[in-house]
C-alpha cells in the first residue's frame, strides 16, 4: 500500500509542478511580458518534470519484487562476464 502511495504521490507532484510552471510561464509571457523570467522558467521547467517523472521508475527498481530480482540477475551475470573477460 505504501508503494502505490509513493508512486502516485510522485506522479501527482510531477503533474502539479508542470501545471504551476506552465501557468507561470504563460503569465510572464502574456501578461507581464518579462522575457528574462520566461527564459529562466523555460530552462527550469525541464528539470523538476524529469526529476519527479524518474521517481516512480527508480522506486520500482528499488522495491523488492520481480523487477528488482530480474535486474539483479542481469547485473550479476554481466558482472561475472566482465570479471572473466578482465582475467
Amino acid at each position: 500500500e505504501r508503494s502505490i502511495f509513493f508512486i502516485s504521490f510522485l506522479v501527482f507532484i510531477t503533474q502539479a509542478l508542470n501545471i504551476v510552471i506552465l501557468l507561470s510561464y504563460f503569465y510572464f509571457l502574456l501578461i507581464s511580458l518579462n522575457v528574462s523570467v520566461v527564459k529562466v522558467i523555460a530552462s527550469v521547467m525541464i528539470f523538476p518534470s524529469d526529476l519527479f517523472s524518474l521517481g516512480p521508475g527508480i522506486y520500482t527498481f528499488i522495491l523488492p519484487g520481480p523487477i528488482r530480482k530480474k535486474c539483479m540477475e542481469i547485473l550479476m551475470t554481466w558482472r561475472k562476464k566482465s570479471s572473466k573477460d578482465s582475467s
